[in-house]
């Protein structure tokens, strides 16, 4: 697409901007689009494994893993901690978008090394096991040293330049983070959730312009953050060349030529999807070691299943249908959504967001999966995995 079609990137959801070569079908086909599309499904399969190796050493500190985790009571707390947010930007965009520049910058720092540690790991193993030491520092690993810099690098020329490119580095840096961190215990509570922020997506993409006058998420959405370190340099009148960035896009959206996507469109889906993916795998050792599951109620009681011969917990050999699996098939409906979404936004034009197709196509294919193998208690209680505390294989 001729980036000079339009001056903002075309959102996913699909509310903004007024596009003279839209409306093709080959729209959903070219580089950016397809782009778009790759970056927040690898973004969240990569979470999601991230996310297992992350519970390892969840579980050795009970009291951080309780205080990441999403419970029932946050079904209401984050559309309305979100809500009040998005009215503070909306009012006082320029303060908080300068505050929220500074946070990206600390933030995003440790995301870009989190999220590239497993490089060293697995194709770096002689630099990833050396140490440097560096004063006030001590002993460091000289690969997550080498990241930091890295790390460092791109924040100093994201805010000299804005570039798309580091944008979208951050971006999803940002969003394996959440993900890999933010906790769910069942998927009852992360299908809440969904619905929930599915109603606020609902309210303040298309109501909100009754009481503020413009549609308030639009608005925060569509605009460009002042640069921070422009601001500072004013303030302290310290002279700044003119190849500075003014301005930058704010790395809470994937920029992909001219269409953009939310992070919130794959966070939020991510933590239930890495949820699924967890549950698996926790299963499958659990089968390994020859033990039964056992699940934890709303009341902290313990579950032990299967609770009758009707309603088995099944290996995957002993199912004569076995899919996908949980994670498989709600990613594939996650994907399935968002391409949706593309189509009514790229396509027709039809201001949607993207919530209206990822929510049902995350959670059909889960109560498909469940149904078809009699686990309905996998939807409603939180998989036991202190039975597994004694084996290696945790």
């Amino acid at each position: 697409m001729d980036p000079q079609t339009q001056t903002q990137p075309h959102p996913v959801e699909g509310y903004a901007g007024n596009v003279s070569d839209y409306g093709s079908w080959m729209t959903l086909f070219r580089l950016p689009a397809i782009c778009l599309f790759l970056s927040a499904i690898l973004t969240i399969v990569i979470a999601s494994k991230r996310s297992y190796d992350v519970d390892k050493y969840l579980n050795k500190d009970k009291d951080l893993k309780s205080g990441l985790t999403l419970k029932s009571s946050s079904i209401l707390v984050i559309p309305i901690v979100g809500s009040v947010t998005l009215v503070v930007y909306f009012f006082f965009f320029d303060i908080m978008s300068f505050i929220s520049g500074i946070a990206t910058c600390v933030i995003a720092c440790y995301g870009v090394v989190f999220l590239l540690t497993p490089l060293g790991e697995k194709y770096f193993p002689s630099v990833n096991n050396k140490n440097i030491w560096l004063p006030f520092f001590g002993n460091l690993s000289l690969f997550n040293t080498i990241l930091t810099m890295f790390a460092l690098l791109c924040v100093v020329v994201w805010l000299w330049t804005g570039h798309w490119v580091l944008n979208n580095l951050f971006g999803i840096s940002l969003c394996v983070l959440f993900i890999s961190f933010i906790r769910v215990t069942n998927v009852k509570i992360a299908g809440l959730i969904l619905v929930a922020l599915f109603a606020y997506d609902i309210f303040w993409v298309f109501y909100s312009d009754q009481f503020f006058g413009k549609s308030v998420m639009v608005e925060v959405a569509s605009k460009e953050a002042a640069n921070p370190a422009k601001i500072i340099a004013d303030q302290l009148h310290i002279p700044t060349p003119q190849s500075l960035a003014l301005q930058i896009p704010l790395p809470n959206k994937l920029i992909w030529g001219n269409h953009m996507l939310g992070l919130g469109d794959i966070a939020v889906p991510g933590i239930i999807l890495a949820y699924l993916y967890r549950l698996e795998r926790y299963l499958k050792k659990i089968f390994a070691h020859g033990l039964t599951p056992k699940f934890v109620d709303s009341n902290n009681n313990t579950v032990v299943t299967p609770p009758s011969p009707q309603q088995p917990i099944r290996q995957k050999s002993q199912y004569p249908w076995y899919g996908l699996g949980y994670f498989y098939s709600s990613l594939g409906g996650y994907a399935l959504g968002l391409f949706v979404t593309m189509i009514m936004a790229f396509v027709y034009h039809i201001p949607q967001p993207a919530l209206l197709y990822l929510v049902p196509g995350i959670l059909i294919p889960i109560i498909i999966v469940a149904y078809l193998r009699s686990e309905s208690h996998l939807l409603v209680n939180e998989l036991d995995i202190s039975i597994l505390e004694d084996k290696t294989a945790v």
